[in-house]
């Protein structure tokens, strides 16, 4: 009987301890999970803080800007049919030694049926219209590109007008109105027809902190696996020990 006491008892402490080693890696394991989610999100305090402070941070605009010494607008493809979209394409340049980076802003008018699409910087809005804006930098090229699909046929035209300003300046801003791009539409084209693509869509998915979230992700995911081979690789050992010496006991 005093064998087998001693023996329970053995195996009782021993189980307790392999708990004790458990709860120590548990929070072990949620500490290092915490300090790496506290530091990236510190990472993205800093960097969004930066960011805005250079938002807010207006430049001092030259007496003769905003100057582009590249604006052009303009329909390379007028033709749509046979599942053939037409398109428009556009070249914005600041000149080098400019003081500010120039916000452009676009707003088309489009006729009932016609549908532009395809870009990351062109956006239809409804109501008939399509708009687009962006930043030039001094010394930048700002090359856009969308296609055109018409649900009707016949000459289309499209109406276009440029707004743009030194950043952080828009009441400094100056205009070109009234570019008129026409199509002939000689088959009905949508976004959906048979060879007529996907628009060229240049967008891609995810943000700027999808990269960060992923990371810290595999990290949580790489420490909590870490833990658990641990555990059970402690309680296997001790199983096997405990199974061991009962056996010699008999």
């Amino acid at each position: 009987m005093i064998g087998k006491d001693s023996k329970g008892s053995r195996i009782h402490t021993r189980a307790k301890a392999v708990l004790v080693v458990a709860v120590v890696l548990a929070v072990l394991a949620g500490s290092f999970a915490g300090t790496v989610a506290a530091q990236t999100n510190a990472t993205e305090t800093a960097t969004a803080t930066a960011t805005q402070t250079a938002t807010q941070t207006a430049c001092q605009p030259g007496p003769d800007e905003p100057q582009l010494s590249q604006s052009r607008l303009y329909a390379p493809q007028q033709t749509i049919a046979s599942g053939e979209p037409g398109q428009i394409s556009g070249g914005f340049q600041v000149a080098a030694d400019a003081s500010c980076s120039v916000v452009v802003s676009i707003t088309m008018s489009v006729p009932s049926g016609m549908t532009i699409s395809g870009s990351s910087d062109v956006v239809s809005s409804g109501a008939g219209l399509a708009t687009a804006q962006f930043t030039v930098d001094p010394g930048e090229i700002r090359d856009i590109r969308a296609n055109v699909y018409s649900q009707n046929t016949g000459d289309r035209s499209v109406t276009a007008d440029i707004t743009y300003w030194p950043e952080g300046n828009q009441d400094m801003s100056r205009e070109i109105d009234g570019i008129s791009l026409t199509f002939d539409v000689q088959d009905p084209v949508t976004p959906g027809t048979p060879d007529g693509g996907d628009g060229g869509n240049d967008n891609s998915t995810g943000g700027a902190n999808g990269g960060d979230g992923g990371l810290l992700s595999s990290t949580m995911l790489l420490a909590f696996g870490g833990f658990a081979l641990v555990v059970l690789a402690i309680v296997a050992v001790a199983t096997r020990s405990d199974g061991v010496k009962i056996g010699i006991s008999k």
